[in-house]
């Protein structure tokens, strides 16, 4: 008699625990879109030159200068410089895709930057891996109307290690 209630607590433990992990699986893959957040790109309006910063990263000699500091935290930055062309359809399509800069060990810190940005169309891309392990990619111009910063085709991609991540957090 002990032996059956072992076995059946043993099965429901199993199961409870399988249905504790599926349903897990199903929160974070639903809202994978719900977890991440937009990037604070700030003008750098300051008296004080941007090299004398402690997180700056220059890749360009002339060019807009901007603030990029995220809630999460971010592990590394690459920029890229991209050239768009248009279709057939009028979209613009991506044609190629140079790295020009990278920086890591960025944290909950703010990350200064200068480079030369495009103006209409987009010819910065940066890409971000989040402290979570995510990878956020977006592209960035200038307004050649009122010099604001644009930031546009922003994609989250949850990689499986962050999605391990947001399984055991």
């Amino acid at each position: 008699m002990w032996d059956t209630i072992s076995n059946v607590s043993s099965i429901v433990t199993c199961v409870a625990f399988l249905l504790y992990l599926t349903g897990h699986i199903w929160v974070v893959s639903k809202s994978k879109r719900t977890i991440y957040e937009k990037f604070t790109v700030i003008p750098y309006d300051s008296e004080t030159d941007i090299e004398d910063e402690d997180n700056c990263l220059i890749v360009d000699d002339m060019g807009c200068e901007f603030v990029l500091k995220s809630e999460y935290g971010i592990s590394s930055v690459n920029i890229y410089k991209v050239n768009y062309d248009f279709d057939s359809a009028g979209t613009l399509e991506l044609k190629s895709r140079e790295l020009r800069s990278s920086f890591s060990g960025l944290q909950q810190e703010k990350l200064f930057i200068r480079c030369d940005l495009g103006e209409f169309v987009p010819t910065t891309q940066f890409e971000i891996e989040r402290s979570d392990y995510a990878i956020i990619t977006f592209d960035i111009y200038e307004s050649g109307k009122n010099g604001h910063i644009i930031v546009c085709n922003y994609k989250y991609k949850m990689t499986p290690k962050s999605f391990l991540y947001h399984l055991c957090v």
